[in-house]
């Protein structure tokens, strides 16, 4: 029988998206949902290490090494007013507080243009692309702006080292529909030029999210961001 491990989520009150439930995941598992003041208890398989995530993936995200059987986390919100509000979670041990860290900071900062690419390891570079092709994607399927990509065929093979076959194949496949036999990236000219097919890939997106026609595909695509950050960006203890 495999040993479990307990956690409770403590969401402290606040004001600030006090009608916005955190969506909480445990490494790649989606465990339920911690509203404003409330708690979650859930438990999951003992592992070597624990990737804490609201909204995988690529939300806010934690590690945590433990051997404990019994694990509390406060949830506080941050931000809000002028800026997005977000969740920091905040270890409680033995009389001490820690803010749990982010093992995905150097991606985040690369990407607002607070670290350069070239600092990056290889690894980090990967989950980079990963994290510039869900940005365009996310934003309810938008392939158009994926294929308008000068980084999509970076962004293509990105998907497949981490693991993400079928996002990869759904991606070209919709591409190839659309475009035809078109070469990717498109220059300046093309990318003006296709206008029109480029926002008939956002239809083909958008209508597939929509009607939950990708739900597996952006599994596969969660899972494999997951596993690939618990085997490479595993902070030293």
């Amino acid at each position: 029988m495999t040993e479990n491990i307990q956690f409770r989520f403590i969401r402290k009150w606040a004001l600030r998206g006090a009608l916005v439930p955190y969506s909480i995941f445990i490494n790649g598992q989606w465990v339920g949902y911690l509203k404003n003041g409330r708690e979650l208890e859930v438990a999951v398989p003992r592992n070597s290490g624990y990737l804490i995530e609201e909204q995988a993936p690529f939300g806010s995200c934690v590690w945590l090494n433990s051997g404990e059987s019994h694990v509390e986390i406060e949830v506080k919100t941050v931000g809000g007013w002028k800026e997005c509000c977000y969740p920091v979670f905040i270890r409680k041990n033995e009389g001490k507080v820690k803010q749990l860290d982010n093992p995905l900071t150097s991606i985040m900062r690369t990407y607002e243009g607070k670290k350069k690419a070239d600092e990056l390891s290889a690894h980090e570079r990967t989950l980079l692309l990963c994290y510039e092709f869900w940005i365009l994607f996310s934003d309810d399927g938008s392939l158009g702006e994926v294929a308008g990509s000068e980084s999509v065929v970076e962004m293509m093979q990105a998907l497949r080292i981490i693991g993400a076959e079928k996002m990869a194949a759904f991606c070209e496949r919709s591409f190839r529909d659309v475009l035809g036999n078109i070469t990717l990236p498109l220059s300046d000219e093309m990318n003006d030029a296709m206008d029109e097919q480029l926002c008939e890939l956002d239809d083909v997106g958008s209508r597939s999210c929509r009607y939950h026609e990708l739900d597996e595909v952006i599994q596969e695509f969660r899972t494999a961001i997951t596993q690939y950050v618990l085997k490479y960006m595993k902070p030293e203890k």
